[in-house]
């Protein structure tokens, strides 16, 4: 596995850049676009809530599912269905931010939507429900397997849009990565530790085995003590983009 910083014309082979959790920050995603360049794509999730511009952020990745590009299921997106179904409405709680991404579609449609049925039916309208009711979990390139959550913190049967580690250490996050040897593992899903709860574990020397991988970041020049934590067998993405004020979108480039 290598952490790569250079050009992209280091990385030979097929490419893709992986995106995790977006947030509804739409400025963010079109900034790690540009940099992606015309490298296939894959979404793992979390595309609405707290960020204001949730609405666009889907209707965006949608269109590149569309050219081709891939998408996955986020645990945000299944409490969206859950509510447009009829379930609670506990997603409409600040902390969770559906709240936010039904304002961004009351922008859209410049009307407001009286009860969770009628924004059933407005997303159901031109497709958009079906898309999001048909995202997959997971997808597999090759050996890597990119997910919205790690898959495994609690046994083979869990579920990867809602995994997270046992606890907040490097270890455990690594226990839930799955077992070594299974494939390489990219999500997203839980914020990273921030720097000073790392001991070391996902800072290993490069070994020769593995994809090449470079970070792509939105805001370089941003203030956070979040970057991806990378281990021989997964890598996380999500350093808190919508989550956590001023943290920049992280991407990564890889080469399977």
């Amino acid at each position: 596995m290598q952490l790569r910083d250079g050009p992209v014309e280091t990385l030979m082979g097929e490419v893709v850049v992986v995106i995790p959790d977006i947030h509804g920050n739409l400025d963010a995603l079109e900034s790690v676009l540009t940099l992606a360049g015309n490298s296939k794509l894959v979404f793992l999730g979390d595309y609405v809530d707290r960020g204001e511009r949730s609405a666009e952020v889907l209707r965006r990745v949608r269109a590149l599912t569309e050219r081709g590009h891939t998408a996955l299921l986020g645990n945000h997106e299944e409490m969206l269905l859950d509510y447009v179904h009829g379930g609670g409405k506990y997603w409409l709680t600040s902390h969770i931010g559906g709240q936010t991404t039904v304002q961004s579609f009351v922008a859209e449609a410049g009307r407001g939507f009286g009860r969770p049925g009628e924004l059933h039916d407005y997303l159901k309208r031109d497709g958009m429900l079906d898309w999001l009711e048909n995202l997959p979990r997971t997808v597999t390139f090759g050996d890597i397997i990119f997910s919205h959550g790690p898959i495994s913190p609690c046994g083979a049967d869990s579920n990867p849009t809602g995994n997270r580690p046992v606890a907040n250490t490097e270890q455990a996050w690594s226990e839930a990565l799955g077992e070594p040897g299974r494939g390489f593992v990219v999500c997203g899903h839980v914020p990273t530790l921030p720097d000073s709860q790392r001991e070391g574990l996902s800072a290993f020397e490069p070994g020769p085995s593995g994809p090449l991988i470079e970070l792509l970041c939105s805001d370089p020049a941003a203030q956070h003590d979040r970057k991806p934590m990378l281990f021989p067998h997964g890598l996380y993405l999500d350093c808190g983009c919508g989550s956590i004020d001023g943290a920049p979108l992280y991407a990564a480039r890889l080469q399977y």
